[in-house]
């Protein structure tokens, strides 16, 4: 499987470190620790870089799921918002599993925000992660 700093260098393509890294408003130093897996990204970044990239979550995550899921970037950024309240905000292995396959459920459901949310929870509480408002940190 490709790591998350494999598919980060991919999508920056043939440009430096310099000119992506002030594409996105970020020390390429940031974008270097990214790509060697030193460091990961905030969730903010992840779905930045989607967007402004038009790649898929399901692509970015090296996800294999039906090819029937078509890319919504509104839902993406909905169900990366509603992560960001309920996890810490960087993107490991967990994080973007619970991207891709809230983002699926999301998709396939039509779900509203509330719904995106509900969706989450169940897949957070399945992973056993505590969500922040459960450990009493805001």
């Amino acid at each position: 499987m490709t790591g998350l700093g494999e598919l980060i260098r991919k999508i920056r393509a043939d440009r430096t470190l310099a000119e992506f890294a002030a594409e996105y408003g970020i020390h390429p130093n940031t974008v270097s620790k990214y790509e060697k897996e030193l460091a990961f990204p905030s969730m903010e970044f992840v779905v930045h870089l989607l967007q402004k990239e038009d790649v898929s979550p399901n692509e970015f995550f090296n996800w294999q799921g039906p090819s029937s899921i078509e890319y919504r970037p509104e839902v993406l950024a909905e169900v990366v918002n509603a992560l960001v309240e309920l996890i810490p905000h960087s993107v490991g292995r967990k994080t973007g599993e619970l991207v891709v396959y809230g983002y699926e459920q999301a998709v396939q459901q039509k779900a509203n925000s509330a719904d995106i949310r509900n969706i989450l929870l169940k897949m957070i509480r399945l992973i056993e992660l505590t969500p922040i408002h459960e450990r009493g940190v805001r």
